[in-house]
């Protein structure tokens, strides 16, 4: 409860009072906050709730523009920078060790990636949102978010050296799940609404949006994505709708107080003894991604047309 005004009291980021709270009370501190999967889980729909949020701000038009960013900059910069950084782990090594290729390559694709939860409600605080540099920003999350589950396919069949038709055949599959999510989701969702409004009764509007939040992240999960994902793609299917506004606001609540458990359970799982005993490779690791990421996505940024400024804001954002 004290996160959030302690934090704007420091003039810091709640996420990180969040964070830091999750330190205080987790197993390395008090003890009050374990890493069981309950807590995790419970956590998770925080960012469940935030993408379909964020969904609901994209009518089908905006997304449009989305999706080519996506397949230009956004697949850019994961391409680029995994191969950066899968290339510096195998020659280099990390922390003294010795990788193979596969351990490279999974380092690479982990480090390229970005938190959506993390990045989006920076967005939202500074007004960035409705810019280009948020629509790019939304843009390089959303491909990576759709990346998220095929690449928890694709890592063991990497390690288990798997040849590349499976794992194009895994991504393949991934694309079309999404294709099916979307289409389930443009012929049931208005119309699920549409009979829920017709009840007026504002408890089950808000189940119904709650359930429609949850319900399309498990078919998603079925058609071999993130839940994230079918919850974005539901808050994209209903942006159109006359119905955003009161669900945003329905959910909103629900969305703040998951989320702020997500960052705790985050913070649970630090071991800041761990982090002192090693805080040289800690601090020359965390230094070195942001540097190559920052570069690496600057460099994507200002070959697409974007302002030095802008650049530099978006990468170090996302870095």
């Amino acid at each position: 409860v004290a996160v959030v005004p302690l934090s704007r009291k420091l003039q810091i980021i709640p996420i990180l009072g969040f964070i830091a709270v999750g330190v205080l009370i987790g197993p390395a501190g008090l003890g009050l906050l374990g890493n069981s999967s309950m807590d995790v889980e419970l956590g998770d729909f925080g960012i469940l709730f935030l993408l379909f949020s964020e969904g609901l701000e994209l009518p089908f038009e905006r997304f449009s523009q989305l999706a080519k960013l996506a397949a230009t900059i956004g697949l850019g910069q994961v391409i680029v920078t995994t191969v950066a950084i899968a290339g510096l782990v195998a020659t280099m090594g990390v922390a003294g060790l010795n990788p193979t290729g596969e351990s490279a390559f999974i380092v690479g694709c982990v480090g390229a990636l970005s938190s959506s939860a993390f990045v989006l409600p920076v967005l939202k605080a500074n007004g960035w949102e409705e810019g280009r540099l948020g629509v790019a920003s939304c843009a390089i999350l959303l491909l990576q978010d759709l990346l998220v589950a095929p690449l928890l396919v694709v890592v063991p069949l990497v390690e288990s050296g798997q040849d590349a038709a499976a794992v194009v055949t895994i991504l393949l599959k991934s694309a079309a799940g999404f294709g099916l999510v979307i289409a389930a989701g443009s012929v049931l969702l208005r119309r699920v609404f549409e009979v829920v409004a017709e009840t007026r009764s504002m408890d089950t509007f808000v189940a119904t949006a709650l359930f429609v939040a949850v319900g399309m992240g498990i078919l998603a999960e079925k058609c071999g994505l993130s839940n994230t994902t079918g919850a974005f793609a539901a808050g994209v299917l209903l942006a159109g709708t006359n119905y955003r506004a009161q669900i945003k606001a329905d959910i909103r609540p629900f969305q703040g107080i998951l989320l702020g458990v997500f960052f705790m359970t985050a913070g649970a799982t630090l071991d800041p003894s761990l982090a002192l005993q090693q805080w040289q490779t800690v601090i020359a690791l965390v230094v070195g991604l942001i540097v190559l990421k920052t570069t690496v996505l600057g460099i994507i940024l200002r070959a697409s047309g974007f302002s030095t400024l802008e650049c530099s804001r978006m990468s170090v954002l996302l870095s």
